[in-house]
């Protein structure tokens, strides 16, 4: 499964995590975990927000 989800995105420049409610938390430390081990630029947002950001 793991390997099957790193294929798919193994060629993305950038990632975007929403996050709505208590789960906002889990967007912005996937956000953080993935720039600190991997360097990949990431943006995370609550859900709500989204539309007012960077899009």
């Amino acid at each position: 499964n793991a390997k099957r989800i790193a294929e798919k995105y193994k060629d993305a420049r950038t990632f975007f995590f929403l996050g709505r409610g208590v789960s906002s938390a889990t967007a912005y430390e996937g956000r953080l975990k993935l720039m600190e081990i991997a360097y990949v630029p990431s943006i995370a947002f609550p859900a709500g927000e989204s539309k007012h950001g960077p899009i």
